[in-house]
């Protein structure tokens, strides 16, 4: 696990939008795996395979309702789901190495709301 962050329940509202950027680094030799998970369920994935950074953003939209959301982040494409954002809920970040030669570091988390009417 490189981070885990709590969102507390209502602070979205009925429209809030999480945004997550992340900024990680990789010496990959093998491939590498970047996961992010909301309350267990996975939102976000990228294998990295060749070394550098990699900046990566992730919005997750309420649509109205504070249990209907619209996903988008580079990987994968724009979806739904039905978090109940009116509860505590639980954002982390792991990353799996396949060479344990490897490192993966997540240099840059940041997480901010944005209130839409």
């Amino acid at each position: 696990t490189l981070a885990t962050l709590q969102i507390p329940g209502g602070y979205m509202g009925p429209n809030g939008q999480l945004d997550i950027d992340l900024i990680f680094n990789s010496t990959a030799v093998g491939n590498q795996t970047l996961a992010v998970q909301l309350n267990g369920t996975e939102i976000f994935t990228i294998t990295v395979s060749a070394a550098g950074s990699t900046d990566e953003h992730i919005t997750l939209t309420n649509c109205n309702n504070p249990g209907t959301q619209i996903l988008n982040s580079t990987a994968p494409a724009v979806s739904t789901k039905a978090f109940d954002t009116t509860k505590d809920m639980v954002l982390t970040v792991t990353g799996l190495l396949v060479n344990g030669a490897d490192t993966l570091t997540l240099e840059k988390i940041t997480t901010g709301m944005t209130f839409r009417y």
